[in-house]
């Protein structure tokens, strides 16, 4: 009984690990295939903070870029989740790659 109280305590902080701070999204474009937003979030793996970018081709990509054309629109803050592990094809445009958009009001 220990062992699965300890496991629901433990997973809640599991599975938001990796979130960033929040900002609010300054620009949104697309280039070559993918779609790149420029914002206030603090993430600088890449060399330029608050630089994300992400695939069209991903499975949830019309997702996220409806989540941050809402934000954009809106003037909500957002947290991203990226690959903290950056490979030079994961540092594009001077970006993380991310794989997660939260929007706050």
């Amino acid at each position: 009984m220990k062992k699965y109280l300890l496991l629901l305590v433990i997973f809640p902080s599991i599975c938001f690990a990796g979130w960033t701070e929040q900002g609010e999204i300054s620009s949104i474009y697309s280039h070559n295939g993918f779609i790149i937003i420029d914002s206030s979030v603090s993430s600088n793996l890449c060399g330029t903070n608050g630089k994300f970018w992400w695939p069209t081709s991903d499975d949830d990509s019309q997702e996220l870029l409806s989540l941050a054309l809402t934000a954009f629109t809106a003037g909500f803050k957002v947290q991203v989740v990226v690959n903290d592990t950056p490979a030079s094809t994961d540092c594009l445009y001077g970006g993380n790659k991310m794989t997660h958009l939260k929007i706050f009001k």
